[in-house]
């Protein structure tokens, strides 16, 4: 190709693609979701982006790859413990009930740590699988845990495309029961009512929504749900809140009378979502401009689905958001550093 063929390409390439980088940009600026939320009370920084709040809502633990960080929580966030991990991928963290210890999903393994310490206390294996995501019960050592069986041993070739959702008691892992089996990869997990006799999960494959009694792990309660990756308990527990991606709407039903109680149109994927102890619902939508992620948005709706209040959690990527038990916290967490708001910064309380 001659120098002119060259210069002309160029000269091309500059035109077409100097508007179109401009018309992005001005399209993602004028496009972030509602306002940007007040300045955090703490910022921790992290290289990963998993983090969990003790029961008694006085520490944060936060995954920093290879080891994870656990913060005391007041007027000041301080270091409490820099626990050393057998893995630098960690999937899950969560506090056993009375704060003291710390479970780690990582390597394919839980591993329950003593916080005070940093010492190892025992690793949970599930024989022949490699867990992922877990979920511990708030009140006892039930567990739900995400199982790749590409990665179980002996691989069996009828379900090494699955992928599984399994329940089990720390002490006996070997008795486990299989709750859900998808042939996609990222099922959400399961999570358990503050009294720890129910659980909720999604059955992507199905498009059902399900609600089991843990005492036994049998089935209580289903309805159809496309796609939903985010549900709740209300703090009573005869209440569940949902979203169903297909049809953009979000669900709050009552499995004890098996009505609805209110729904609401969304048009963002949803993946977080917490009731609050007066009724509010809470929940975090993604927004994106072709695949350019604009933010993450913060919704609280309250028990007849009227908006209160909504902020934007980030500018860019996915946010891992959580409350903490008391209420008095939240956290969203992204690439790099894990904010940290006062509640009542965030939706300040409503006046009698």
């Amino acid at each position: 190709m001659t120098r002119k063929r060259w210069s002309l390409l160029i000269l091309i390439s500059i035109l077409v693609l100097t508007p179109l980088s401009i018309t992005l940009f001005v399209v993602s600026a004028c496009s972030r979701p509602g306002t940007a939320a007040p300045p955090a009370a703490f910022q921790i920084p992290t290289d990963g982006h998993r983090f969990a709040f003790s029961p008694n809502s006085t520490l944060l633990a936060v995954d920093q790859q290879g080891k994870v960080g656990v913060y005391s929580l007041g007027e000041q966030i301080l270091l409490k413990s820099a626990i050393k991990m057998p893995d630098s991928l960690i999937w899950s963290l969560a506090f056993t009930l009375d704060s003291s210890r710390l479970l780690v999903s990582c390597g394919g393994k839980l591993h329950e740590f003593d916080v005070a310490t940093e010492r190892l206390i025992r690793s949970v294996e599930v024989p022949g699988h490699s867990v992922s995501y877990f979920t511990l019960c708030p009140v006892n050592e039930k567990v739900t845990a995400v199982i790749d069986h590409h990665y179980s041993k002996p691989v069996d070739e009828a379900e090494k495309d699955l992928h599984s959702v399994i329940a089990f008691d720390l002490a006996n892992p070997t008795a486990y029961k299989r709750l859900i089996t998808n042939r996609i990869a990222n099922i959400p997990a399961v999570r358990f009512s503050r009294d720890g006799q129910l659980a909720i999960g999604c059955d992507i494959d199905a498009g059902t929504l399900k609600v089991w009694k843990t005492a036994n792990w049998s089935l209580e309660f289903l309805r159809p749900a496309t796609r939903s990756h985010a549900f709740a308990f209300h703090p009573t527990g005869d209440i569940i809140g949902w979203n169903d991606a297909n049809k953009d709407r979000c669900y709050a039903w009552s499995i004890k009378d098996n009505r609805p109680v209110s729904d609401w149109s969304t048009a963002e994927s949803i993946h977080d979502m917490e009731f609050l102890s007066n009724g509010d619902v809470a929940y975090v939508s993604h927004h994106y401009v072709f695949t350019k992620p604009l933010g993450a948005l913060l919704t609280v709706r309250d028990a007849k689905g009227k908006i209160r209040a909504t902020h934007r959690l980030t500018d860019g990527g996915s946010a891992y958001f959580a409350m903490s038990p008391d209420g008095r916290y939240a956290a969203a967490g992204e690439h790099g550093r894990v904010k940290l708001w006062r509640w009542n910064d965030l939706v300040p309380a409503e006046k009698d």
